[in-house]
């Protein structure tokens, strides 16, 4: 069963192709990949915002469902590209004159308008140095690891579902474990390190294969290509998350985004800043 499947109704408005391959590769504007991404959100079990419905046979519970339609936009390829998103399998409308043989090839396109990859994206929250069953809330959604971690910090679950974040913060702002969590909840939400956020951030960039990209020639890929995006889009979410926490402690280098934050006012949100202010005045000594 097809990730197609999952769409109620989406419409894909394509542009034309460029008519010769001087057009491709001497374009003034540069041929690269193009996205359309959508999310399906989970909270409380039950499906909530989101751009989508999921279709019910392959609905997770469990889980935060993504969807990335890639695009080629026109880009080629001179060799096929058997990669299951990429799908470079249909010859196109233009010859490549190899410089050092004047030999010609056709290029190849993808065979797709719309390549569709799905994700499942979940979290797990855990209170300690040590994960076990006890300490942890549930792997699933990202909604509903924070409710489902709560508890483990004084934190009711269903205040999570139904309080404004401020709301939440003044409600247990006396409990230095809950105004840890709340914080922190926060923090990440704010991040926007999911891996939607990022594609939609980075557009092409965001795919390692845009390293093989020039002038709307594509280099040969290998075959899970796509594990290899993923991946890097993985090693960018936790970057992100990184220099999240290490901004909330030393400050913004951006004087927007630095006007805009808002300062820990308890113990338990300040400890998280604390922690971060002394590990970043650790590095610079031992590098000093």
């Amino acid at each position: 069963m097809g990730w197609q499947q999952i769409l109620v109704s989406l419409s894909i408005v394509l542009g034309d192709i460029h008519p010769s391959i001087d057009n491709l590769l001497y374009s003034t504007q540069t041929l690269t990949y193009t996205y359309s991404t959508f999310r399906s959100l989970m909270l409380n079990g039950t499906s909530s915002n989101g751009e989508f419905v999921v279709d019910p046979d392959l609905e997770r519970l469990d889980a935060d469902t993504y969807l990335i339609f890639l695009s080629g936009n026109g880009v080629v390829s001179s060799v096929p590209i058997n990669d299951p998103w990429y799908r470079f399998d249909a010859i196109s409308d233009f010859i490549i004159t190899q410089v050092a043989t004047n030999e010609s090839v056709p290029a190849y396109q993808a065979s797709e308008a719309a390549s569709p990859l799905g994700c499942a994206s979940q979290w797990q929250l855990c209170k300690g140095s040590i994960a076990s069953n006890e300490s942890c809330g549930p792997l699933t959604s990202f909604n509903d690891a924070w409710g489902g971690a709560a508890p483990l910090f004084g934190v009711e679950t269903e205040a999570t579902y139904t309080l404004w974040a401020d709301e939440l913060m003044k409600a247990y702002a006396a409990d230095e474990d809950a105004s840890r969590f709340l914080w922190l909840e926060r923090m990440i939400t704010n991040s926007q390190a999911d891996i939607i956020s990022i594609v939609n951030k980075l557009d092409s960039q965001s795919l390692e294969s845009s390293r093989g990209l020039a002038g709307g020639l594509q280099g040969p890929l290998p075959d899970d290509q796509w594990k290899i995006d993923v991946s890097y889009w993985w090693n960018i979410t936790l970057a992100v998350l990184q220099a999240t926490f290490v901004e909330r402690a030393y400050g913004s280098t951006n004087p927007d985004i630095l006007r805009l934050q808002i300062n820990a006012t308890n113990a338990g949100q300040n400890s998280i800043c604390q922690n971060q202010v002394r590990e970043i005045l650790k590095i610079y000594a031992t590098s000093t």
